[in-house]
């Protein structure tokens, strides 16, 4: 992995939310720089904490959107779809806000389904 350039914080691999906040107040950097991004974040320290930050990113990752008729049918999906909700915990086994459940393989749904 390429070496930070000068005036780039390096942000260790796997660091917890302290770790990372610890680094942010020690430096005035202004670019981050990760040298391996899918060990970018090693999580919280504090189950509670990060429970309260999944539930917030599952309430505010949506937008009010339209899909035509003939995308749903061609997806097997009711129309009209409603709100698209993003999930952001698509990596890992969760209950997204609609109640459903996700193990190893997620997948994309449209309405309610």
């Amino acid at each position: 992995a390429p070496e930070p350039a000068p005036g780039e914080l390096a942000v260790p691999a796997n660091a917890t939310i302290s770790e990372i906040v610890a680094s942010l107040g020690a430096s005035d950097a202004p670019v981050l720089h990760f040298a391996d991004v899918a060990a970018a974040y090693g999580g919280f320290d504090d189950a509670a904490k990060g429970k309260a930050f999944a539930d917030r990113l599952k309430r505010i990752t949506t937008l009010w959107c339209c899909v035509d008729a003939g995308v749903a049918r061609e997806l097997h999906q009711p129309f009209p779809p409603g709100h698209i909700l993003y999930d952001p915990l698509f990596d890992q086994p969760h209950v997204d806000r609609m109640g459903r459940s996700y193990g190893a393989n997620w997948t994309y749904r449209l309405g309610g389904s």
